[in-house]
């Protein structure tokens, strides 16, 4: 079983085209050294610098970037440049707005209260919570972002404010909280709103003692084998990004994430 950390929920810097795991520093990096290369080739032979093109970008478009070592240079290199298209001072998930979890007293909660069921030393989602989980996540997919955080105030209107903000292009669900001193925002990439907005109405009437939905809200996307905004197979991957630097638990260990492989968004973090 994947064991649950106070994991961050981070929108991938990625462009999408490529899908998961990838940085913009990364392809832009390699996309100008590529352009370059080819160009250069192509003055001795058209043919050959087409075809280092093509074999270029299949090879970013497998991997992520064509140069060996790409992610220990290039987001240095492109944070040097006086223009850096991909900076942006936007906290994700800030810690101090999403206190530490405490997951194992969550899945307790949860199992108890028939959210979740074990097989053997596996848990699960309960079918019929997962079929009125899905259901909402549709209902949310369909809807704009304003709709999602309308609804996400509407959910757990005591406990913080939900606004729409868009940063370099990438558009987050804010959560801010005015009676937290410290990083009272929480910045949340589509999928993981929708996922966490629909989980937390579902859970209303579960049984869950001193556990709060949207606390428990948190914890399940976990258990997510598709992205609740594009539908897109979620892959296991390094936290943090191919240009990291990676995310590690609370004993120093990396861990590991869910990411959509078409919009590349983390839906959570966990110790494999």
């Amino acid at each position: 079983m994947r064991s649950p950390v106070n994991s961050t929920n981070t929108d991938g810097s990625a462009a999408g085209l490529f899908g998961g795991n990838r940085c913009g520093p990364c392809l832009l990096v390699n996309a100008a050294l590529l352009l370059g290369a080819s160009a250069l080739l192509s003055t001795v032979s058209l043919a050959s610098g087409v075809a280092v093109a093509v074999l270029g970008v299949a090879v970013i478009a497998r991997k992520g970037y064509l140069v060996p070592y790409t992610p220990q240079f290039a987001p240095r290199l492109v944070a040097s440049l006086p223009w850096n298209p991909f900076h942006a001072d936007t906290p994700t998930d800030a810690r101090g707005y999403r206190k530490p979890t405490d997951g194992e007293a969550v899945l307790t909660a949860l199992l108890q209260a028939d959210v979740l069921e074990a097989s053997g030393e596996e848990l699960r989602l309960e079918n019929d919570f997962e079929s009125a989980w899905t259901d909402r996540m549709d209902s949310l997919r369909a809807v704009s972002t304003e709709r999602v955080a309308e609804c996400r105030r509407a959910a757990v209107p005591d406990a913080s404010d939900a606004d729409v903000s868009t940063v370099n292009g990438n558009t987050y669900v804010v959560l801010s909280d005015e009676t937290d001193a410290v990083d009272a925002e929480s910045w949340l990439s589509p999928p993981v709103a929708i996922a966490e907005t629909a989980a937390i109405e579902t859970l209303q009437d579960a049984p869950l003692g001193e556990v709060q939905p949207a606390e428990a809200a948190r914890l399940l996307p976990m258990f997510l084998d598709t992205c609740p905004a594009c539908q897109s197979t979620l892959d296991e991957q390094p936290a943090g990004g191919c240009c990291g630097p990676p995310e590690t638990g609370p004993d120093g260990r990396p861990l590991t994430a869910l990411v959509c492989e078409s919009c590349s968004v983390q839906l959570f973090a966990f110790e494999a």
